[in-house]
């Protein structure tokens, strides 16, 4: 046997040197300047960091796409529930859809983003399910913008939230179709709806509103999107027992490229099976905190980018009609768990 331990050392020696000189040498760029290592990964880390919301309300560069704006909405402490969903669409033609309102108590917010996106009139707005997070914020947003349409579900609740929608919808004037599963929309730019849910009748349970969470969010508007071969889907807060129905009846139909994660991305909802019928390109999950990351992993692992509005801020996503997308956040990048 020969003897390696001089040769180890001579390496080991050669290997340390050549990471001391590599550890030091500078890039070069385009331009002809150099910059370490270091500073590539400290530009890196800036542009992660920096915020993007005024590019990312400024549409000009994507005009001529279909975008959606995921909002980032907050609450002040000890308010009644959480911030809640609100989503816009906007469609080459500049037809506006707006998708649930977020809380009340967010609803500042929501009209501000929207004057920043430059809109006067609100074309379709759609109401997903009574919940306090996603309709609450409708009156300040009727009272600030002229609604073209409601669309909405049959299902009624109890609550002041509701009454106060109802009468803002009263107020505003305009048409309201109730949309059940079966249904079709055609909007401008050739963009067709499909809604899977909920059911034309509606069983209240026998203590109807005692307990009523599940129930009402089982009863969330489930709609999916066409625009060309591009495809959204938009599920409320569908528990999994809402998605096995949904699942049974629709099975792969249901796919689609950009997912909005049921129920704010909580393992309330967004089961194994749910996420295989999807399989998404795009996900994102509306809510103020980071919630299940055994969900987060679930739709990464079957190929999905995931976007949360709790790190990412407001996220758009803008597509043509042949299943390419881009997606611009306000701060960070996609998860990565």
């Amino acid at each position: 046997m020969k003897n390696t331990k001089k040769g180890g050392a001579l390496v080991m020696a050669a290997l340390l040197l050549l990471m001391t000189f590599v550890g030091c040498t500078r890039q070069e760029t385009d331009n002809g300047t150099t910059e370490t290592a270091a500073e590539n990964r400290e530009t890196a880390s800036e542009t992660e960091d920096a915020d993007r919301y005024t590019e990312l309300v400024d549409a000009d560069s994507v005009s001529d796409k279909l975008r959606i704006y995921f909002l980032a909405l907050t609450v002040p402490e000890g308010t009644e529930d959480k911030a809640g969903d609100a989503a816009v669409i906007i469609t080459p033609d500049d037809h506006v859809m707006m998708i649930d309102s977020g809380h009340p108590e967010s609803s500042d917010q929501t009209v501000d983003f929207l004057k920043d996106l430059g809109i006067t009139k609100i074309d379709a707005y759609v109401e997903s399910h009574p919940h306090i997070d996603h309709i609450g914020g409708f009156p300040a947003v009727a009272n600030a913008f002229e609604i073209g349409h409601v669309y909405r579900t049959n299902v009624e609740h109890t609550t002041q939230t509701y009454t106060n929608f109802v009468n803002a919808v009263e107020e505003e004037g305009c048409p309201v179709t109730y949309l059940k599963e079966g249904d079709t929309l055609d909007l401008d730019s050739g963009i067709h709806i499909d809604i899977y849910n909920p059911e034309e009748e509606v069983v209240y349970p026998e203590k109807f509103p005692e307990g009523a969470t599940q129930f009402l969010n089982n009863e969330s508007l489930t709609m999916k999107m066409t625009y060309g071969e591009s495809t959204i889907l938009f599920a409320g807060d569908l528990y999994t027992s809402g998605e096995d129905l949904v699942l049974e009846k629709y099975g792969e139909e249901l796919q689609a490229d950009v997912v909005k994660a049921n129920h704010h991305g909580r393992d309330t909802s967004n089961q194994k099976e749910w996420v295989e019928a999807l399989s998404p390109e795009i996900v994102v999950a509306m809510d103020e905190t980071m919630q299940s990351s055994t969900v987060v992993k679930r739709y990464i692992k079957e190929g999905a980018q995931y976007y949360t509005t709790a790190i990412n801020g407001f996220v758009r996503v803008s597509m043509d009609k042949n299943k390419n997308y881009e997606v611009l956040t306000q701060k960070g990048q996609a998860l990565d768990l």
